[in-house]
């Protein structure tokens, strides 16, 4: 009876070694530093609101028209979009646009970089932020633990030693597989050279086979017990995956008699579970050894990559250099940092001077090759808040390529952007040649030309008929105030303007259900809102209003009221252009008066009933639509007519 404990203690001692590995010290992944700051469209030297953004479309000339193909290009556009009140900025702007356009060559490699590298920033560098990264999560074990000296994982050659640990982790396994499929073919063999082995005596007998009792020859010394198909069942089994044994074990016995079948079924079920331990151990240690294998694979398509990006950015920053508006352009200073190797810490430093020399499409050649790319990998994890003004600096670059690639697109067409002229003049003015509305689909622009300001009215009254071209003609102009202050370009031949410290709408303004606001009570307050900004204006400030039909919802009468005494308000006001759009008979006075201009949009009838738009904006009133003499008022209804036939 000792003698079996001291066996069955052995034997446990055996398996528990066997299947169940030495502990590993655990240790925390890396933290993750905060993700990159996505831009947002507030920002404290913007001459425009939420409201401008929204009624203007902002969003969708940016999405529709620059089109950017990545995440990254958006947010620069974002950013880069946001008219300033700032002239020395928008001029710079200005600049970088402009040398963009005339330098075919310097546009042409911005265009390589951009698209190139745009895919770069999602799968590789953005890496080093996501905290569910695969790649992340899977390399992480090659490092050593935290109890290790950190030196560990700054040396390649240490770094590579350490994979190691990993390959032995997985040819341990399979050893421990091919160790128990050894017993397992011992255990089976004893079984049938033992007429009625207690199943400790099975165990002693089948570990011991492997060692010394190993033999392809099946021998059966008792000839009683199990019968000759016994043997051919097993012999017959092509034993070429897991699970073998435990098949012939029970094939063979459905031949015993129940007395023996009962004594066996320990047996038995020790096959069964051991055999399912086999190939468990066999499986997972192929597939982590393909893994391993796999891993670092990626891990060096991952390091080239990354590698490639910094090479064309060395190439960009070499060119740039050359062009003093780009070198000069401090948000532009972070891109020569880290691409000439100016001025970026030790860490970023020495990953570039690791990434540089290798090629991409190549694998890569070096002593310790896999060290020095966990060494890559964890400098750029470190260093990857240095990389932070980088993507800010190429986000913006990206955008003035984008914008450059409009301008350029639209040379010598119907419908060209300009370079804006700022004016140097007290009074405000805007004075825009063949101007046109970018959100319009191209076959369908008409240009238009006006002066606001100046010598001219600082008030300008539009009037017409609906879905004739008035919000079309006033955004138009709004959009070339909003692009020239963005990034000095404007929607038409020839743009000419001061520079304006302050932008408001009120565009389709709508209730407001969380504040109680009805629809009316929405549009009083913006209309007084933007009444209250217009009366702040100081000395040195130019404002640019445009309300298109701010009152809609209440009584015709009351509408007429209060553009009218809106519009009285703007006559003492000398440092806002103002675009306002109203059909209604009180507003239409306004025009009497000196301080106010006015414009409708051309509609023609070539015979009775049918229309033609020509969406052109002439000096005057449209008075056939709000007239009440008989032949307007029959005009009117022939128009509306047409409308509902035609919209």
């Amino acid at each position: 009876m000792k003698k079996l404990l001291f066996l069955h203690g052995r034997y446990f001692r055996i398996l528990f070694f066997i299947f169940f590995p030495f502990l590993k010290a655990s240790h925390l992944p890396l933290e993750l530093a905060q993700a990159l700051a996505s831009s947002s469209w507030y920002n404290p030297f913007s001459i425009i609101d939420e409201n401008v953004r929204i009624e203007l479309q902002l969003d969708l000339f940016i999405d529709l028209i620059l089109q950017p193909t990545s995440e990254l290009s958006r947010l620069g556009l974002k950013k880069t979009m946001i008219p300033l009140n700032n002239k020395t900025d928008i001029l710079e702007r200005q600049d970088l646009i402009k040398q963009l356009v005339e330098n075919n060559e310097l546009l042409s490699y911005i265009q390589h970089f951009s698209k190139s590298n745009e895919q770069i920033y999602e799968k590789a560098l953005y890496t080093y932020w996501d905290a569910d990264s695969l790649l992340q999560q899977k390399i992480k074990s090659f490092y050593f633990p935290n109890f290790f000296p950190r030196a560990f994982n700054k040396n390649p050659s240490i770094l590579q030693l350490g994979l190691a640990k990993n390959v032995f982790q997985s040819c341990q396994m399979l050893l421990q597989s091919l160790f128990l499929s050894e017993a397992l073919d011992g255990l089976v063999n004893s079984i049938e050279s033992i007429s009625f082995s207690p199943l400790l005596k099975a165990l002693k007998e089948g570990w011991k086979h492997p060692i010394n009792l190993h033999s392809s020859k099946l021998v059966v010394e008792n000839k009683n017990f199990p019968p000759e198909e016994f043997v051919s069942v097993k012999t017959k089994i092509e034993r070429k995956s897991g699970g073998d044994w435990y098949v012939w074990y029970a094939k063979a016995l459905q031949k015993i008699k129940l007395p023996q079948k009962l004594a066996y079924l320990p047996t038995f079920a020790t096959i069964g579970i051991l055999d399912y331990i086999h190939l468990y151990l066999i499986v997972h240690s192929w597939e982590n050894l393909k893994n391993l294998k796999h891993n670092l694979n990626e891990l060096e398509e991952h390091t080239l990559v990354i590698a490639e990006f910094f090479q064309q950015l060395q190439k960009l920053a070499y060119l740039l250099q050359d062009n003093p508006t780009f070198s000069n352009y401090s948000s532009f200073q972070p891109l020569f940092n880290v691409g000439l190797l100016r001025n970026c810490s030790p860490q970023l430093r020495k990953v570039i001077e690791l990434l540089l020399p290798l090629k991409a499409n190549q694998k890569i050649k070096a002593k310790f090759k896999y060290g020095h790319m966990l060494l890559i990998h964890r400098l750029l994890q470190e260093a990857k808040q240095d990389l932070i003004p980088l993507f800010d600096a190429l986000s913006e670059l990206h955008a003035y390529f984008y914008i450059a690639q409009m301008v350029k697109l639209h040379q010598n067409t119907l419908n060209p952007y300009c370079f804006t002229t700022f004016l140097e003049e007290d009074t405000p003015a805007v004075n825009l040649t063949d101007f046109w509305l970018p959100l319009v689909p191209t076959n369908h622009i008409v240009t238009n030309s006006i002066v606001l300001g100046g010598k001219e009215p600082l008030n300008t009254l539009f009037t017409g008929p609906h879905w004739c071209g008035k919000s079309i003609s006033m955004k138009g102009i709004a959009y070339s105030v909003m692009l020239s202050h963005a990034c000095g370009i404007a929607p038409a031949r020839e743009s000419e303007m001061t520079f304006f410290t302050g932008m408001r709408t009120a565009i389709n303004i709508a209730d407001n259900v969380i504040e109680g606001q009805s629809g009316f009570s929405a549009e009083k307050k913006r209309l007084a809102n933007i009444l209250t900004f217009m009366k702040t204006a100081r000395p040195t400030d130019h404002y640019f209003i445009l309300l298109d039909e701010p009152i809609t919802k209440t009584m015709p009468e009351l509408i007429g009221s209060l553009v009218y005494n809106f519009g009285l308000e703007c006559s003492q006001l000398n440092r806002c252009i103002t675009l306002l759009s109203c059909n209604h008979q009180k507003a239409l006075e306004l025009t009497q008066t000196p301080f106010w201009a006015s414009y409708y949009v051309e509609l023609l009838e070539p015979e009775k009933g049918s229309f033609v738009r020509t969406f052109k904006l002439l000096p005057g009133i449209s008075t056939w639509w709000t007239s009440s003499t008989p032949e307007d008022v029959t005009k009117r209804a022939r128009f509306i007519n047409w409308i509902g036939k035609h919209i």
